[in-house]
């Protein structure tokens, strides 16, 4: 998006003076040094695996199942509009929201569809959003995704993996 001004080609971007973007690149070789360099020369190398694969495994497990199961579900994978906000309710899923751990947990992410009309609110702030976009999607028509509980979203997100699985035109599908 730095080169090209744009994301997606669409939305105008602000490029990032010099030394943000430099604070930026140096900190992207510190997290490659500090996870995949260091580790080797100050342990063994079975600890220096360890060091370097549990946490960014970990680390990637615990977001992708807070975050994949927002979007990847037979009423969000597949939704569309040419209108952007729209196209954000659409394709986003809310689950947990009564939950401090699911927010918790997740980062504020279990408030999906807020999350990517607002990106840059605070999530702290966005349960106090979420009413008005509820009431906004009632008005307008707009489909508002929402399950209760983490394992309902998960449930959703596994179903539709399962289906993803399924050879097109075959007798299961």
């Amino acid at each position: 998006a730095n080169l090209k001004l744009s994301y997606n080609s669409s939305v105008p971007y602000n490029q990032l003076d010099a030394g943000r973007l430099l604070v930026h690149v140096l900190g992207r070789v510190y997290y490659v040094v500090a996870l995949f360099v260091w580790p080797f020369y100050v342990f063994p190398v079975w600890k220096a695996v360890i060091w370097a694969l549990v946490p960014i495994t970990s680390f990637s497990w615990s977001f992708m199942l807070s975050s994949q199961v927002n979007h990847l579900t037979d009423e969000t994978s597949h939704a569309s509009s040419s209108n952007f906000l729209k196209h954000q309710v659409l394709t986003g899923q809310d689950f947990g929201n009564n939950s401090w751990f699911a927010r918790w947990y997740s980062g504020g992410l279990n408030t999906q569809i807020e999350h990517h009309l607002f990106p840059t609110v605070n999530h702290c702030h966005i349960p106090d959003l979420q009413p008005k976009v509820k009431a906004l999607c009632i008005i307008h028509g707009v489909k508002y995704n929402e399950v209760a509980t983490y394992s309902e979203a998960f449930k959703r997100h596994c179903e539709h993996t399962r289906k993803m699985g399924i050879r097109p035109f075959s007798d299961d599908h």
